[in-house]
């Protein structure tokens, strides 16, 4: 009798005990739920707040421009006088150049050119001085020179995730500087170190509070990053400051990308270099993903006497294929081009015809661009906002 006595009692705690686990989990799952809930809401209501600032800088400062170009237009239409014509074209110029200047803006704060050209490294670099010029808010970063490469999903998350905990201290920690830590480890995972010496905070009152917040708070990032095998921790205390630490799957190793690159090149050798006579034309490739762009391009430089187009191409698959076939001189190439990168083109296409001259033109200004080409083998780099003649001379000037 007190064996089955015993044993009752064992199978009703076990059940008890059974019962409190899956109510705790329960629990837990429901308060999951309810902050996944919070956090959809909250990016919605962030996306449409994103979109009404796009739709009021358009609205506000581009197409008053562009307006104002067009009615420019119009008065040359009725202008007879070749002076006055000319006057009228630079101020269409000068219009269309602040356009310019502030589309690149535009462009550079949705997704800055450095973290397509170099990487997570060139990202955090800009995001430095994104910090400094808008906030007067000093970040100190270290970089392991072995950080790339880095897969696009993860650059993208990582990069997001840090300039909202940079913005996150500088609204709430009550400090102008912070420190990153950006270090590839051995088992080929990124780790990145967010630390800051301000207010700090209580993580339990925290998580608490945070689903009432407008941000969208450490659980965000952290429900991110699980999405691609990363993790979050976060360590603070009130006065004593906040350090965040995030990590995720890098990519390939270094080692196998060089391996590959080597296998390719010794596979591919360069042909040889072409024979060009003093009174050749200069024949032209223009790569670009833009139709109106290639066109405008093309009807500039067919003008000279000395240069002939070619061909086209409006992406770097077509472009890697047109240049076996028609060996040009010099290539005009595009940055953005679709799901390839031009700097990536530049270098393929420079590992097999390094007697071909290659000149950037692009809408990007940025110094990490620019010098990301020039590495690759560029001869010349120019913006979309160049005038024609700058555009000529360094046609004529990568041969000469």
């Amino acid at each position: 009798m007190n064996n089955s006595s015993d044993n009752e009692k064992d199978m009703n705690l076990l059940n008890e005990t059974l019962e409190q686990r899956v109510a705790e989990r329960t629990t837990q799952l429901q308060d999951k739920s309810d902050r996944l809930r919070i956090m959809a809401n909250k990016l919605s209501h962030a996306e449409q707040k994103e979109r009404k600032r796009l739709a009021g800088m358009l609205h506000d400062h581009i197409q008053p421009l562009i307006v104002g170009a067009r009615m420019q237009l119009w008065e040359i239409q009725r202008q007879t006088d070749i002076h006055e014509i000319k006057k009228t074209a630079d101020k269409i110029e000068s219009i269309l150049d602040q356009a310019l200047a502030d589309l690149r803006s535009l462009s550079s704060d949705l997704s800055p050119s450095m973290l397509l050209t170099s990487g997570l490294k060139g990202g955090l670099k800009w995001l430095i001085s994104y910090m400094e010029k808008n906030f007067q808010f000093k970040v100190s970063l270290f970089i392991d020179n072995d950080l790339e490469p880095v897969r696009d999903e993860t650059r993208f998350l990582l990069f997001e995730c840090v300039k909202e905990l940079l913005l996150n201290i500088v609204k709430h920690a009550g400090t102008t500087q912070a420190d990153i830590s950006a270090v590839r480890m051995a088992d080929n995972i990124i780790s990145l170190v967010i630390s800051d010496q301000g207010n700090g905070f209580d993580l339990d009152q925290f998580r608490q509070l945070q689903n009432a917040s407008t941000s969208f708070g450490l659980f965000s990032i952290q429900e991110r990053l699980m999405a691609i095998s990363g993790q979050m921790l976060a360590e603070s205390s009130p006065g004593m400051g906040t350090k965040v630490t995030l990590t995720a799957p890098a990519g390939e190793p270094v080692r196998k990308i060089k391996d590959r690159r080597h296998a390719l090149e010794k596979n591919n050798p360069p042909n040889p270099d072409r024979v060009r006579f003093k009174n050749d034309m200069i024949s032209i490739l223009i790569v670009d993903d833009h139709k109106i762009l290639r066109e405008g391009l093309k009807g500039l430089l067919q003008l000279e006497p000395d240069f002939h187009i070619s061909g086209e191409a409006e992406n770097g698959e077509k472009a890697i294929e047109l240049v076996d076939q028609l060996l040009p001189d010099v290539i005009i190439m595009d940055i953005n081009l679709g799901k390839t990168h031009g700097v990536t083109v530049t270098r393929q296409i420079l590992s097999k015809h390094p007697q071909i001259k290659i000149i950037g033109l692009s809408m990007h200004n940025d110094e990490s661009v620019i010098e990301a080409m020039y590495v690759a083998g560029a001869v010349a780099y120019l913006t979309k906002s160049a005038r024609s003649e700058e555009i000529i001379a360094a046609v004529r000037n990568s041969i000469s």
